[in-house]
């Protein structure tokens, strides 16, 4: 039988391992610099496509909030042409590189669109070919 975990007061070296944070459905990052990621495995074209448009809708969205009103309006015309590349039997993958990296170099000052650019990334990178 093992024996439970020793609570961070009772340990001699000030060190914490325990951390209860109840249900938890999805990944936590805690403490200084705690950085996390999440990779979400996908299954057939639609779930994908799916998930490419509501990707690029919080991005267009977050651009909004983050930028000034001409990169957030690049941002979002960037975004669109993505979400009609991705509706494509055979998506331009020069085309799909092109529009994400302006959009990367629009978004270049907003750390947080930073993150869903490279989710966005990731999900074009599981659309069939």
């Amino acid at each position: 039988m093992t024996e439970p975990p020793t609570p961070p007061e009772a340990r001699s070296d000030g060190s914490a391992s325990v951390v209860n944070y109840g249900s938890m459905t999805g990944p936590v990052a805690a403490g200084v610099q705690s950085n996390i990621s999440q990779v979400s495995q996908v299954t057939g074209g639609q779930d994908t496509l799916a998930q490419i448009e509501a990707a690029l809708r919080q991005l267009a969205a977050d651009a909004a909030s983050e930028l000034d009103a001409t990169s957030a309006a690049q941002v979002s015309d960037d975004a669109s042409r993505l979400a009609g590349e991705a509706r494509h039997p055979r998506p331009d993958r020069n085309r799909i590189t092109q529009l994400l990296g302006r959009i990367t170099t629009a978004a270049a000052s907003a750390g947080a669109l930073l993150e869903v650019i490279d989710r966005v990334r990731t999900l074009f990178d599981a659309l069939p070919h």
